[in-house]
């Protein structure tokens, strides 16, 4: 339960970010509804509501509830550390634009933001590869570094294809 509980507490910042932080047309207007405390509190019902369906399929629907979250751990491994990976690439190109108004600001040098941004890029890109490959290399594990490929590429997948249907939508509106 802690475990599954972590999964709560670590998508609930990022999607949050994710609806507030882009054009209110790619969502459903319910989702973009803010409640008393500015949250978007339909979207994080859904999600709940579909996290609680996987959680009740594993331990119900399967005879085997540790190979599921087994799974599910190999699939977060490589999924939970992309979106940093897209955050630090951009972070240059963030601080360079000066239409952005930046109240906080720690790097104040441009050529210092961008080495440090490409350092942590390259440690997160080689732990996720190392991550990726240590399972084939340690006990010719193919099947769990394929389940930790699976998790980005579905949820990938199911990114653009959300985006085309709601960019047609936009379009058809």
């Amino acid at each position: 339960l802690a475990y599954s509980g972590a999964f709560f507490t670590l998508t609930y910042s990022p999607l949050k970010t994710l609806i507030l932080g882009t054009p209110k047309s790619m969502w459903p207007k319910k989702f973009t509804e803010l409640n008393d405390n500015d949250m978007p509190s339909y979207a994080m019902k859904l999600q709940c509501t579909v996290v609680i369906i996987i959680i009740l399929l594993a331990s119900f629907a399967s005879t085997d509830a540790s190979a599921f979250y087994n799974i599910l751990t190999l699939m977060a491994n490589v999924s939970m550390t992309l979106p940093y990976l897209f955050l630090v690439y951009a972070f240059p190109k963030f601080k360079r634009n000066r239409d952005i108004q930046k109240p906080f600001e720690v790097y104040k040098s441009p050529a210092w933001t961008t080495v440090i941004s490409w350092v942590v890029f390259l440690v997160v890109l080689g732990a996720n590869t190392f991550t990726l490959i240590q399972p084939v290399l340690e006990n010719d594990d193919i099947q769990s570094t394929i389940w930790m490929l699976v998790g980005p590429i579905l949820f990938g997948l199911l990114g653009v294809i959300w985006y085309h249907v709601r960019q047609r939508k936009i379009t058809q509106d």
